[in-house]
């Protein structure tokens, strides 16, 4: 059996904890340049997603996938 690379979510994970999803939305881009990265990856997200369906992209999965790229640098 494979072993996810990310936990589950806890109980109680709530949108105002820091490092949650709502949180990410909320804080601001460190540089001008970060804050068009962030631009540009949530358009390329929602070009993709939307090509794939027909509903809005979630905003805690753009901020999920935000955080997963800026972790990555």
């Amino acid at each position: 059996m494979v072993k996810p690379a990310f936990p589950p979510p806890s109980p109680d994970d709530s949108p105002q904890r820091p490092g949650t999803a709502a949180s990410v939305l909320r804080a601001p881009a460190a540089s001008p340049e970060e804050a068009a990265g962030h631009q540009w990856l949530d358009e390329r997200i929602r070009e993709q997603y939307q090509d794939a369906a027909s509903e809005a992209l979630p905003e805690r999965l753009v901020a999920l996938i935000r955080r997963l790229c800026d972790q990555r640098r």
